[in-house]
């Protein structure tokens, strides 16, 4: 069964910057701002049946998967879950960003921007046609973490460099050497969230997305493939109690970080008057860099721990020759 709440609203977002620009050179800006974004009465899927911990008020038996629907307050045996469309939930997110910008001088320009941000939300992205996905329909709060795929750290480089006429090496200079264009996209970031789950159904209410409780140290060292094999100690980590929720909180742990260099080098061959021909090569991912996927932060599963996929694919050459008249 599943319905709108009756006081269900329309979300709204409240945005607002200041941003400060200051020319740092004759071609070189400087931009640093603050960006904040509020969002208000965003929607998530609740319980409204959710089922209470108790002893199974039929057949008396200690609260489980298996009895959820004897232990629900409205019918309970008759119906099950209530799955029910609400609004009120809050998501904010602030940044500082800085933007350094060349503008083309001496074949040199470039944008090089920084940014430091931090969402918080209790469920990322739009859930109108998402299941039932909070750890808790009662307290939909305990969910409040860190947003889904967002990095704290990004900074992006794109630059282009034209280089001189060679005027002092004849026929070699001008035509071998003058007139390239190398480009270059660069990409850092710092890692995304991974959420950790117990795999083990501790409120019994057969949502399995109960989160556990931590009491070591996780962190692991080492080398690269030791982390690939392992990248935290998931023995720090324990089922909460039966009945409790894990003090573990929604996407706790942070993923490898992602650096990416894209590279590409042009050049124009005049023909006759507008006739050219351009030569052009591409390298992507140009220094072969693996960037590693997230961890399995299921502790139930047979890979918990383990990073099993790639954020990126590798080296991609490729040239090519365009004719333009």
């Amino acid at each position: 069964l599943f319905r709108s709440a009756n006081n269900a609203a329309t979300p709204y977002v409240n945005q607002f910057n200041l941003t400060v620009q200051h020319q740092v050179m004759q071609n070189t800006s400087l931009q640093v701002g603050y960006v904040g974004t509020l969002s208000r009465k965003m929607s998530g899927n609740i319980d409204q049946n959710n089922p209470i911990y108790e002893t199974d008020p039929i057949t008396h038996a200690a609260p489980s998967s298996s009895n959820v629907d004897d232990r629900r307050p409205y019918m309970p045996g008759v119906f099950q879950s209530i799955g029910t469309y609400a609004t009120g939930y809050n998501a904010s997110y602030n940044a500082l960003q800085a933007v350094l910008t060349q503008r083309l001088s001496h074949g040199l320009s470039f944008n090089a921007n920084y940014t430091f941000g931090k969402g918080i939300d209790l469920v990322s992205g739009d859930n109108y046609n998402g299941g039932l996905g909070f750890t808790d329909s009662s307290k939909p709060g305990r969910d409040k973490g860190p947003t889904d795929g967002l990095a704290h750290h990004i900074l992006n480089f794109s630059g282009t460099y034209e280089t001189p006429k060679v005027r002092n090496l004849g026929t070699i200079g001008n035509y071998a050497l003058s007139g390239w264009q190398a480009n270059a996209i660069v990409q850092l970031r710092s890692g995304t969230p991974v959420n950790i789950t117990s795999g083990v159904d501790s409120n019994a209410d057969n949502v399995w997305n109960d989160r556990p409780n931590v009491s070591g140290n996780y962190k692991v060292s080492g080398s690269r493939a030791q982390k690939i094999a392992e990248y935290f100690d998931y023995h720090a980590f324990s089922a909460a109690p039966a009945g409790t929720y894990g003090n573990v909180g929604r996407n706790f742990l942070i993923g490898p970080k992602f650096v990416n260099a894209d590279l590409s080098f042009f050049r124009n061959f005049p023909i006759y008057k507008q006739h050219q021909l351009q030569f052009r090569a591409e390298l992507f991912n140009a220094f072969n860099h693996t960037n590693l996927g997230n961890p399995d932060g299921g502790l139930g599963d047979s890979n918990v721990a383990k990073i099993t996929s790639t954020a990126n694919a590798g080296r991609i050459a490729q040239g090519g020759l365009k004719y333009s008249f």
